[in-house]
């Protein structure tokens, strides 16, 4: 056994004894945004991977504009709120680590392990192969190898759905392309129980055709991965997309999900916005997209809450402008979310910045901070009392604040619709822009009854209709 530790032309900061990290505080809003000093000890990079533990958060990978394709791995330590330098474990004869790679697919699986999955090399060559490394041994090792490697991908993402005892996982494979293939139309699993390697999974419903440069992440309480943005393959073109798809793991089924209210159904076309290369990060109540390149440069944030499929800009949030970054990485652990490098979509420069955001539990209604934008988002309720005067707004199914209720008199309320009231099937196919969409199955509410089967009857009378009314016309032009 042999160990190392990396060399590299920038210097890793000795670790100090602070208690806490530095940072600078940009933000007073509802999400708390920092900026941490001490992202300057590490190459700037995009297109890498993030991994984070309560403690601990690591780097992989990506392509610096100075030295191209990277294969570090960095170690950031979130007590001292610096890098530490990083000893590899060797074992002789076996390859010391992944070879060198950007827009690979990567995700941190129970214990402690960060697994990573093809992306591509230098002379832009796509890789297929499977490493996974130990955090707590700081050893790399080879999975998958020989003829059991997985397909040939970038710009996939790897997600994992930890199994019921902490220590199995499955992790789910979606999307990617290649310059051989194109795009990837297929769901691979792989499964700490399993002696094989990546398998092609056997899916039901209306899912992407080919989709890279997207988001997914894993919402526990309904089993659900959930997919957005990206570029995708439809109508034989590649189109920027803004569409949210749902994977539902046990029944492996997708779903293309319209959103939009009781006043307009669907949502305009233009909101969500069309983004790619963002990143992603969940709570049990809402989605968070971060940056991308997309069809806004000016709101870097959105949400998506899952039980009343409602998208919200952030754009009010304070410092969001500086997370307005392409193809960086995020990741979240108890509604702290660290984001890390990416490009600048002003000026497209690289940075190196490491960010914290502290997420508030209701992200849809408590970030409005005046009445007027509180009353118009439909889910969301205000209170106001002698106590405070500043008007609260919160979403309707949750309690009210303790600034409006705690001893308080004279409380005003204004009462919004809950969630839980909406109607997410009213008849309204004929409004939505496919079939997919009305056969949508929401998975925080799976027992809505559907009304896709109408939708299809009244489709297939009207292809019939059109295919009597062609095969007449094909006759006359024949009798001319």
């Amino acid at each position: 056994m042999v160990k190392f530790a990396f060399n590299a032309s920038y210097r890793l900061v000795r670790k100090r004894s602070t208690a806490n990290p530095p940072s600078t505080h940009v933000s007073d809003s509802a999400v708390q945004i920092s900026k941490l000093y001490d992202g300057r000890s590490v190459l700037r990079r995009f297109g890498h991977s993030l991994h984070l533990e309560s403690k601990n958060m690591w780097i992989f990978g990506g392509y610096s504009l100075s030295h191209g394709p990277l294969n570090d791995i960095r170690h950031y330590d979130r007590d001292s709120g610096i890098w530490v330098p990083l000893t590899i474990t060797v074992t002789q004869g076996e390859e010391a680590s992944p070879p060198a790679r950007y827009f690979h697919g990567g995700t941190l699986t129970p214990p402690s392990s960060i697994l990573i999955h093809g992306g591509i090399t230098s002379n832009i060559t796509f890789l297929s192969d499977t490493w996974k490394f130990d955090t707590r041994s700081s050893r790399w090792s080879k999975l998958c190898d020989g003829l059991l490697e997985g397909p040939t991908l970038a710009g996939h993402t790897l997600t994992v759905k930890p199994d019921a005892d902490g220590e199995g996982f499955t992790v789910i494979m979606i999307g990617g392309v290649n310059s051989f293939n194109g795009f990837s139309d297929s769901v691979y699993i792989l499964s700490s129980t399993s002696t094989e390697c990546w398998t092609p999974l056997e899916t039901l419903g209306t899912g992407p055709v080919g989709i890279y440069g997207h988001s997914a992440v894993y919402h526990q309480q309904s089993d659900t991965i959930y997919v957005f943005g990206g570029m995708i393959y439809e109508s034989h073109q590649v189109l920027m997309s803004n569409r949210l798809y749902s994977f539902n793991i046990p029944k492996k089924r997708w779903s293309v999900l319209p959103y939009g209210d009781e006043n307009f159904w669907p949502s305009p076309l233009t909101f969500p916005p069309r983004k790619y290369l963002h990143s992603a990060v969940s709570t049990d109540s809402y989605m968070l997209i971060i940056g991308g390149y997309g069809t806004t440069k000016t709101v870097s944030m959105i949400a998506y809450v899952y039980s009343c499929n409602s998208w919200q800009a952030l754009d009010q949030i304070e410092g969001q402008e500086l997370l307005n970054l392409v193809a960086t990485a995020s990741s979240i652990y108890n509604h702290q979310v660290l984001t890390m490098g990416g490009l600048l979509v002003s000026g497209g420069a690289s940075t190196e910045s490491v960010y914290q955001l502290s997420l508030p539990e209701d992200i849809l209604c408590s970030v409005h901070n005046n009445s007027d934008r509180c009353k118009a988002q439909l889910f969301c309720s205000s209170c106001s009392s002698n106590n405070d005067q500043k008007e609260q707004c919160y979403r309707s199914e949750l309690d009210m604040p303790t600034k409006c209720s705690s001893g308080a008199t004279n409380i005003n309320f204004w009462y919004g619709k809950a969630c839980s009231t909406i109607n997410f099937q009213e008849a309204k196919c004929e409004r939505l822009r496919t079939c997919g969409e009305c056969l949508a199955i929401w998975p925080n509410h799976p027992n809505v009854s559907q009304v896709g089967l109408l939708f299809t009857n009244q489709s297939i009378i009207l292809l019939l209709l059109f295919l009597e009314s062609s095969l007449v016309e094909l006759y006359f032009l024949y009798l001319v």
